[in-house]
């Protein structure tokens, strides 16, 4: 196979990737916004209301780390050598 054909599969392949992710990322922060709406809607006891307090952070935990996902993705799919000069998981390792 060419190589050319291999790169236009490549960023196939990526794009497929920042499509799943992006689509995962929706339906979280729609599950997010489910929860946030019952609590203000529903009258809960503290237990109820802590338990979905914790679902509705771990739930934001996921939104950012899928965000952090797609920023690799896209920095992929564009090589740009740019995207993760000030990331902090970099500075923490030295790699900027």
């Amino acid at each position: 196979m060419t190589k050319s054909k291999d790169k236009k599969r490549e960023k196939v392949s990526v794009a497929s990737e920042i499509d799943l992710v992006e689509e995962r990322r929706l339906r979280c922060q729609d599950n997010i916004e489910k929860a946030e709406f019952r609590r203000r809607r529903d009258e809960l006891s503290d237990h109820e209301r802590q338990s979905l307090e914790d679902e509705i952070t771990l739930m934001n935990e996921r939104v950012q780390n899928y965000d952090k996902e797609l920023e690799n993705d896209h920095c992929e799919e564009v090589m740009s050598p740019f995207c993760h000069q000030n990331s902090p998981d970099q500075s923490r390792h030295g790699l900027h």
